[in-house]
């Protein structure tokens, strides 16, 4: 995907073509319109937010068009929380230098998402629960009563779950914009700076509470921590990439590691703690690895 960074980074119309093209195609597959959304962030990064509003400004024009067409009518919403996220947080780690604050910007947005979703609609429980049953009954499954009987566990954890979905799709390209920068204009530099990521421990803390309220029973503190362990994912993944190749007895243990959290969420989590865990650890010290060895 280097190949398209680079052509989208030929200049404001060609970036412009192919988040047209990207956006557009997104409308009938959810991930290409943060593919969008990932070049975005790259020209935010590399140029700043002004030039990238400026570059967005179209393509977000062709893709309400062709919604009106389509007639969803979802696309201004789904723009303003795919793409409006991106922009900002691009724009935040180019000035900062740094992927940490664009991630930490990025989980913020995911809890505040959680916590507006409370106070405006007051019960999301019940809503969800009212959505999740007309989904069954349009699905019409061979076992209903089993999924009908799965469906207020479900609805209590629905609004975190959406919240962390779009943490962490976006925070993906986020990170995938950042990579690129790095191989079109400072080859290495991304594996460098992904090996020391480090999120802080007043994230960590606030990860920490709310799984010790969601323990105690807190359906909102369950619902918040699903973004934060969503954006602590990824410092987990850099204490992993950091010191796993170190260990060359593992061979393909980066590998495995990304296997099982495709296939047991319970295992992405135990990552999320460990990123978190690793603000007062330092796991990477302790094991050998500052973090920019290969």
């Amino acid at each position: 995907m280097i190949h398209l960074a680079r052509a989208a980074m030929r200049g404001p119309q060609s970036a412009g073509v192919w988040v047209t093209l990207a956006g557009v195609l997104g409308l009938l597959l959810l991930p290409l319109l943060y593919l969008a959304g990932a070049l975005l962030a790259l020209v935010a990064l590399q140029a700043g937010l002004p030039r990238a509003l400026r570059v967005a400004a179209l393509p977000a024009l062709a893709v309400v068009l062709v919604d009106r067409l389509i007639g969803t009518g979802a696309a201004p919403v789904a723009l303003l929380v795919v793409w409006g996220p991106l922009l900002t947080a691009g724009a935040l780690v180019g000035a900062r230098a740094s992927l940490a604050d664009g991630l930490l910007l990025l989980g913020a947005l995911g809890v505040a998402g959680v916590a507006a979703t409370y106070a405006l609609v007051g019960n999301p429980t019940a809503q969800w629960q009212a959505v999740l049953q007309r989904f069954i009954e349009l699905a019409e499954p061979e076992d209903p009563a089993a999924l009908h009987a799965l469906v207020p566990e479900l609805a209590v954890l629905m609004t975190g779950a959406v919240a962390a979905a779009f943490v962490l799709a976006g925070a993906g390209a986020l990170t995938l914009a950042r990579h690129w920068q790095a191989a079109l204009y400072r080859p290495g530099a991304f594996a460098v700076e992904f090996r020391r990521l480090r999120l802080g421990r007043v994230m960590a803390s606030a990860l920490l509470g709310a799984a010790v309220l969601a323990i105690a029973g807190g359906e909102r503190a369950t619902n918040m921590l699903m973004p934060l362990a969503a954006v602590s994912l990824f410092q987990g993944l850099a204490v992993c990439h950091a010191v796993l190749p170190a260990a060359r007895w593992r061979t393909g243990a980066l590998g495995v590691v990304y296997v099982l959290m495709a296939v047991l969420p319970q295992w992405a989590l135990l990552v999320s703690l460990l990123g978190a865990a690793d603000n007062w650890l330092n796991v990477r010290r302790r094991l050998g690895s500052s973090g920019p060895a290969a």
